[in-house]
């Protein structure tokens, strides 16, 4: 299964998401929809279950919808705890 969204909260700690949670992340923005993009996220996402795309939103995938969906939730639930921490960037 695989999940798209746009989480303003990852996006927000993206970086330092990626770096704690060993998650994925485009290094530049591309244009969405093109070949260029696809391209990108695949090779960026390699064996990887979650992809935070620079300045556009995530994919998650797992082997059941419930799977990708709660990884999702998880990555979304630090991105609100970094929030709450002082000195978050």
């Amino acid at each position: 299964a695989i999940f798209h969204g746009h989480d303003e909260m990852v996006l927000q700690y993206a970086e330092n998401l990626a770096k704690e949670m060993d998650l994925a992340f485009t290094p530049r923005e591309i244009p969405f929809g093109t070949k260029e993009d696809a391209l990108e996220t695949s090779a960026s996402l390699g064996e990887n279950r979650y992809i935070i795309r620079k300045g556009h939103g995530f994919v998650s995938v797992g082997g059941s919808v419930d799977e990708a969906g709660d990884y999702s939730l998880l990555v979304h639930t630090r991105a609100l705890e970094m929030a709450k921490t002082p000195n978050s960037p």
